[in-house]
Parts: structure tokens; sequence; C-alpha cells
């Protein structure tokens, strides 16, 4: 890919998630359930978090996956960004 195709790329794709998710809130966390998993053709669970926001009727939810066709639940990574707090980064992993 030649390095303005990848910029745009990028640039199309964070456009979307920032539509996505700037402005939403969390209300909810958990794993798939077994109905979730078995519909998705998956061995393992991955964390789901449950999203609002405003203006939108419904809840939406977004999750790790393995790979861009969805083979498989994924683990969630987080931290923190701030340089003048101790890092507290972790896993939430694939059970």
């Amino acid at each position: 890919m030649r390095i303005g195709d990848e910029i745009n790329l990028v640039k199309k794709w964070e456009a979307k998630l920032h539509q996505a998710l700037v402005g939403a809130t969390i209300v909810k966390v958990r794993y798939t359930t077994e109905a979730e998993k078995e519909a998705m053709g998956w061995y393992e669970k991955g964390a789901v978090l449950i999203l609002e926001k405003k203006g939108d009727p419904d809840p939406y939810y977004i999750f790790p996956q393995a790979d861009d066709e969805g083979n498989g639940a994924g683990a969630l990574a987080f931290g923190c960004f701030n340089p003048n707090i101790e890092v507290k980064e972790d896993t939430f992993p694939v059970i």
C-alpha cells in the first residue's frame, strides 16, 4: 500500500471511530454470553462494552475480535496516557 493510500485509509477509519465513540458513555461491561459465542462460531468469550450516546435511541456494543474476519474473541488492553501518574496497565483476557 502506498503511503498516501494508507494515510487516507487511516483518516477514513479514524473518522468512523470518532463518530461512533466520542461522546459515548459505557453503561455496562460483561463477557459474551454462551449464545453470542456460539452464534459467532467462537471457542472463547471476550469482553463486551455496552455504550449509549445522546441522540441515539438504542444502546450499542463494541468488543475486540481476533481479526477483521471475526475468527475469535480478542483480548482488551487498557492503560493510562497520563505521564504524571504511575502507569496502571492490564489486559482483560479471552476466557
